[in-house]
């Protein structure tokens, strides 16, 4: 072979081989594939795109939108709590006194049951009645206190002691002469225990041989003493009436 040959040879060898690596002649790769989107929608002018379900929750059929509630105010709060009382009411009233000063008292009179002392005497008396108007059978103290002509009153009696002013009368002597006073002295009621059964009623007294004694009577108050019913008394039932058979004899009649 020529020199010219061989060289032809050697080239074509060699391109060969370099176009077999390149994968240009003979098992050549496939293309790779291209993944294609789909086409982005387009919308008509004017319109915007709906939120995706990752924007807002879904909406739940029938239930209202929640709606922030108003932090109240202490003065709403303050409002809430207090109860308004209905027109007219009034509020809760104090448990009345067992005794209470009898209307028309006190009453003022010349002295009728110190005769012989005539001016020279002054005094508060009266008795106690029950809910009937009857003199009272309980043991019950009367105080009489303040002060008058610049010295202290602290007198206990109790009622009975008196009898000239009824079978449940009292009487406490203030003075060996009439002195004026006015809302210096009280008078009250106490039981056996020294408790409380009436409110302190103050009373005035006048400088006067014509007032010198101070009526004053004091009567149960009904709501503290309430009218017991007394119970039916059960008849007696008539007795049992035995009826017997009447055996009539044939007598011939």
């Amino acid at each position: 072979m020529s020199k010219t040959v061989l060289v032809r040879l050697f080239l074509g060898g060699f391109l060969l081989v370099t176009l077999s690596a390149c994968g240009i002649l003979g098992n050549s790769q496939p293309p790779p594939v291209v993944e294609t989107l789909p086409p982005v929608a387009t919308l008509p002018p004017g319109e915007t795109a709906a939120p995706s379900p990752t924007d807002t929750p879904a909406a739940q059929v029938g239930v209202p939108p929640l709606v922030a509630s108003p932090t109240p105010s202490p003065a709403s709060n303050l409002a809430a709590t207090e109860t308004a009382l209905p027109s007219g009411a009034q509020g809760p009233t104090e448990t009345p006194w067992p005794y209470q000063v009898q209307i028309g008292m006190p009453r003022r009179m010349p002295n009728l049951f110190h005769g012989d002392g005539g001016c020279d005497w002054m005094g508060v008396g009266g008795q106690v009645l029950d809910v009937n108007g009857a003199p009272v059978q309980d043991f019950i103290v009367v105080e009489v206190s303040g002060r008058i002509a610049g010295l202290p009153v602290d007198e206990l009696t109790a009622v009975g002691m008196a009898p000239a002013y009824g079978p449940a009368g009292f009487e406490i002597t203030l003075a060996n002469q009439p002195l004026g006073s006015t809302g210096a002295l009280q008078i009250r009621l106490y039981d056996r225990d020294l408790n409380p059964l009436s409110a302190p009623v103050t009373f005035d007294t006048i400088p006067n041989c014509d007032e010198n004694l101070i009526l004053i009577n004091f009567t149960a108050n009904p709501a503290s003493f309430p009218t017991v019913t007394p119970s039916p008394v059960p008849t007696a039932e008539p007795a049992a009436q035995i009826y017997l058979p009447v055996i009539m004899r044939d007598r011939g009649w």
